[in-house]
């Protein structure tokens, strides 16, 4: 599942710092899943459920929870950091 890691950290970069809407993480949510649905070779004539696909591919974290995950780890180096910075 490497290609999928790939493109993971490349559509995630920066997201530290974005500010999310339902919306985004609506649309994050879709792309994760297209995306894991190409690279496992899954259409939409196969009728299978997200939950399976997810399941079968061992993702245990949504694509929202990895990115607040991420912005928590980057408010704890701020959090950290001195005054004098």
């Amino acid at each position: 599942m490497t290609l999928y890691h790939t493109v993971q950290t490349i559509l995630l970069h920066n997201a530290k710092a974005w500010t999310l809407k339902k919306d985004h993480k609506r649309k994050l949510r879709v792309f994760k899943m297209s995306a894991l649905k190409r690279i496992s070779g899954i259409t939409r004539r196969d009728r299978r459920r997200n939950v399976d696909i997810k399941e079968e591919l061992e993702i245990k974290l949504d694509i929202v929870q990895r990115l607040q995950r991420r912005r928590l780890t980057y408010f704890g180096h701020v959090a950290r950091m001195s005054n004098n910075r």
